[in-house]
């Protein structure tokens, strides 16, 4: 009875095996997946509630510290001939009452943990980005596997009708070694198409964090998707400086180098703190009970303390300077960004023009070589045109595949770059 049980357990681990092994990845899952799981992502994700504890520590800073304190002590006399036990016991509270530097203090560290926010954002956004790329490499290297494949097959089939003609005598042997040689040439052409796929699929693999193979979803790219019309450079500069990750962290590091200012020209300022306890203690020398001790021993303290800084030898003023400076290099820094965003966009935006007049050309040129091949093929084959000038309308034609594909992809790459400049919804 406990053989069919155990079959049926085996059959139903392989049937589970095998569906999780097709099961198709698409841009969606793989994001998402990411998202979730990559390591980057979660360092950014830890140092941001890092951030967010900072934050919160800071607000407590203004209330008081409160401690208990307790201290126990055992001597021994060899005049008395015994051991005294003592114990001392308290509560003792402090304050600072620097409140305008604690609260920009907290300002700072709210500052801080909304940049880790947004850095954990710009995390996942870049992550995104890479994913798309991978994602699209891989279509795009699938396509040209088909494309080499096809190649290879009409150039097997010309080799396959050369050898009949070979044997009948009606070419050369020159001729029939010019197209071994070129199926050879396609063979090859197939097998780094292969790895360049294998390559993309592992690239994928690694951004998901994942170590078996996957199959992602073959998506079919239309010309539409790659000739739309993009917005000019300044409409997605002035929607980017709005929203860009790097563009808000960039700000807030002007704001919190601002608060850091502010500090150092507190520190010029008096500085008071008050602190207040109450305390009691035992002794075994006393002879008194424990209870009428620990009552008649209670006392408070209470202590104002007023700190008016003089000479910090150079500290304040050398804290002061570098702050200023800090201000400065926040401001040079918010400039920085925002001419790498714009000079990218403006690179992105020219490329995409490029590769989208490239991908029209590419296209007729294709369509022309593929009428100039067929009926070039058609002349061969009755003796008109010889095996040199086949070959080589045979490559012109590769090689208007490969130009269609390469500049279709690019193109699509850029687009989706683009989404991204202009806070849409990035996808295919």
């Amino acid at each position: 009875m406990q053989k069919p049980s155990l079959i049926i357990v085996l059959f139903i681990c392989l049937c589970t095996m095998t569906r999780a092994q097709n099961e198709k990845w698409d841009l969606n899952k793989c994001i998402s997946h990411a998202r979730e799981n990559n390591v980057d992502v979660i360092a950014a994700r830890l140092q941001k509630e890092t951030s967010s504890e900072e934050y919160i520590r800071s607000k407590a800073d203004l209330l008081p510290q409160v401690d208990f304190i307790s201290g126990q002590n055992f001597s021994y006399t060899n005049s008395q001939n015994q051991g005294i036990y003592t114990g001392t016991y308290g509560v003792q509270a402090s304050m600072d009452f620097t409140f305008g530097k604690k609260l920009n203090t907290i300002k700072q560290r709210k500052l801080e943990d909304d940049i880790a926010s947004i850095e954990l954002e710009q995390t996942k956004d870049n992550l995104e980005l890479s994913i798309i790329q991978a994602y699209i490499e891989i279509l795009y290297a699938q396509e040209a596997v088909k494309s080499s494949e096809s190649s290879l097959n009409v150039s097997r089939k010309q080799l396959e009708r050369a050898e009949q003609l070979l044997k009948s005598g009606s070419i050369s042997q020159v001729d029939y070694a010019l197209l071994e040689s070129q199926t050879s040439n396609y063979e090859y052409q197939l097998v780094q198409a292969e790895n360049t796929l294998s390559q993309t699929k592992l690239n994928l693999k690694q951004l998901l964090e994942l170590q078996q193979d996957i199959d992602i979803e073959y998506i079919d790219i239309k010309e539409e998707d790659i000739l739309v019309v993009s917005e000019n450079v300044e409409n997605i500069y002035r929607n980017a400086v709005g929203f860009l990750p790097q563009i808000l962290s960039a700000r807030n590091s002007i704001e919190t180098a601002k608060l850091e200012l502010s500090n150092a020209k507190a520190d010029f300022l008096p500085s008071i703190s008050l602190s207040a306890g109450i305390n009691t203690g035992n002794s075994t020398a006393n002879d008194i009970g424990l209870m009428r001790q620990l009552k008649d021993g209670f006392y408070e303290n209470i202590g104002l303390n007023i700190s008016i800084p003089i000479y910090s030898k150079r500290n304040n003023r050398t804290n002061l300077n570098k702050a200023k400076i800090n201000i400065m290099q926040s401001e040079n820094q918010m400039r920085s960004v925002e001419k790498q965003v714009y000079k990218t966009i403006d690179e992105l935006h020219l490329e995409l023009l490029n590769y989208q007049s490239a991908y029209k050309a590419a296209k007729v040129n294709l369509e022309a070589s593929q009428k100039s091949y067929e009926l070039l093929e058609q002349q061969y084959n009755v003796g008109l045109k010889n095996t040199v000038e086949l070959l080589t309308e045979s490559n012109n034609l590769f090689l208007a595949k490969q130009n269609l594909l390469q500049t279709k992809y690019q193109a699509l790459i850029r687009i989706q770059l683009l989404k991204y400049y202009q806070n849409q919804e990035m996808g295919l």
